[in-house]
């Protein structure tokens, strides 16, 4: 019997767990500072989901942890402005 391919429900779901699972990863390779690889990580996650508020916040910090606040400040600024659009005016200003 033939397999169907996967709807597209089914796909954006398992594109979703991939990037969660890739998030995961670059959350771990910040943690022991490579930040290198925690961005080239965080690079993939955001080529399938640029929204994806946690893989920016990680960017973000990943820029904090060398001391280029400026070069990662996109980051936070798509995070905020995310965080406007969902009328989470509390969560923006806490960034």
């Amino acid at each position: 019997m033939p397999v169907e391919p996967p709807s597209h429900s089914v796909e954006r779901s398992l594109r979703r767990a991939g990037a969660t699972l890739v998030a995961g990863v670059a959350g771990a390779l910040l943690a022991r500072g490579d930040t290198v690889a925690a961005r080239e990580a965080l690079s993939r996650v955001l080529q399938d989901e640029p929204r994806n508020t946690d893989a920016l916040l990680a960017m973000w910090q990943s820029f904090l942890h060398e001391g280029k606040a400026p070069q990662g400040a996109s980051y936070l600024v798509k995070v905020i402005d995310a965080e406007v659009r969902a009328n989470d005016a509390a969560l923006a200003v806490e960034h």
